[in-house]
């Protein structure tokens, strides 16, 4: 039985983590960051 561990690259590892706060007015560019995440995953996939 192999390690679950055995396929995880080598240290050291990073995190990238992204933050926003969304104000009044935001809802098209928000809208719009949807679609754009959307069409990436169907090109990515």
């Amino acid at each position: 039985m192999s390690s679950p561990n055995q396929s995880m690259p080598r240290p050291p590892y990073y995190a990238v983590i992204f933050t926003s706060r969304r104000t009044l007015g935001d809802d098209a560019g928000y809208a719009e960051m949807g679609l754009m995440s959307r069409l990436v995953s169907l090109v990515l996939w």
